[in-house]
């Protein structure tokens, strides 16, 4: 392989990968916009027990077996599929834009701890904290990355037209820390607007 060849394999490599990561990221915050961590609604600072659930599985039957009707059945399962789905293209992208992160547990560890993060910013909201959801994104992050596992077992080279392979320190440090400027950039900002919106809202 020529060095021309390699400059444009690397070039088209750091397309792929900007256009992946910015999907990514836009993933992550349309994650935190749908599970309502702004405290544009509501904001208390004490934590209100009868709003939590830490009893597995306990949020999921208290959805089915309480359904009214053909309506109440389709909440339930807008619900449940909803917060596996959610998580689906997390468990995708992750491993596929960075190496690091190409065991399922590692993945899967990502997932859940970014459900939990939310949880816990829920228990200030006015929303309910349930460990349901944990494992149910938790859940959805795994199907995303068997998804990911299926496509690179299709085509070979899926899995490797994503990811920049960093040479220098500095470039090994920025792929290192990549996917948590992206966590961090859509959760300060989800969060700060909606104190800023709040705030408005309560001046007006």
């Amino acid at each position: 392989m020529g060095v021309r060849q390699m400059q444009q394999d690397r070039k088209r490599t750091i397309l792929l990968h900007g256009i992946g990561s910015i999907c990514f990221f836009l993933c992550v915050y349309i994650i935190f916009k749908i599970t309502g961590i702004s405290p544009l609604s509501g904001f208390h600072t004490d934590i209100r027990l009868d709003e939590i659930n830490v009893i597995p599985f306990w949020g999921i039957l208290d959805l089915i077996l309480t359904a009214d009707g053909g309506e109440g059945i389709k909440f339930a399962l807008i619900n449940i599929i909803g917060n596996v789905l959610l998580f689906c293209p997390l468990g995708f992208l992750l491993p596929l834009l960075w190496e690091r992160y190409a065991a399922w547990w590692k993945t899967l560890a990502v997932g859940a701890g970014l459900s939990v993060l939310i949880e816990c910013t829920q228990l200030f909201l006015i929303r309910g904290t349930d460990v349901d959801d944990v494992l149910l994104n938790s859940l959805g992050a795994l199907a995303g990355y068997g998804a990911y596992r299926i496509a690179g077992f299709l085509w070979k080279r899926f899995c490797f037209c994503f990811r920049i392979v960093p040479g220098k320190r500095w470039e090994r440090a920025i792929n290192r820390l990549e996917p948590w400027i992206y966590f961090a950039a859509a959760y300060i900002g989800i969060i700060a607007v909606g104190f800023y919106e709040r705030n408005l809202y309560l001046n007006m």
